[in-house]
């Protein structure tokens, strides 16, 4: 007789000294929410993680199915500048670099950029929801 099966738990992964900085603009966050505030900005995060403007998805769209390289710059900029927007360092870096680069990418490297993407909002959502910004 099998037992009750019991939900996965979801590894939490392990933080290093300086990933915040890495990932987050805390100066620009911190600046962020005392002109809205904390609820505010979580709420605004929320919706960027949850990709509700859809600028995620169609960069990866692009990005996964070797898109032109004049839309791929037009998606990166759009991603690159809502997440600037919210001080996410990291993800706004690597869509500049994309930006940057677009009609360079070969199809490996537009892969490797799209991962790179996945990961990286992961870790920010992972970060956030560790400083209490998303519900847990």
């Amino acid at each position: 007789m099998v037992g009750p099966v019991k939900p996965e738990r979801r590894r939490r992964a392990r933080t290093k000294p300086g990933d915040a900085a890495r990932i987050l603009d805390l100066v620009l966050i911190t600046d962020t929410c005392a002109a809205l505030s904390v609820h505010s900005y979580a709420a605004l995060l929320a919706g960027f993680l949850a990709d509700e403007s859809a600028s995620l998805s169609a960069l990866l769209a692009l990005l996964d199915g070797a898109g032109p390289a004049s839309e791929r710059v037009a998606a990166a900029h759009r991603f690159k500048g809502a997440a600037a927007s919210l001080g996410l360092r990291e993800l706004a870096d690597t869509a500049f670099q994309i930006e940057s680069e677009a009609g360079s990418l070969t199809e490996d490297t537009a892969a490797l950029a799209a991962q790179r993407l996945r990961s990286q909002m992961e870790a920010v959502r992972e970060m956030a929801t560790r400083i209490g910004w998303l519900g847990v």
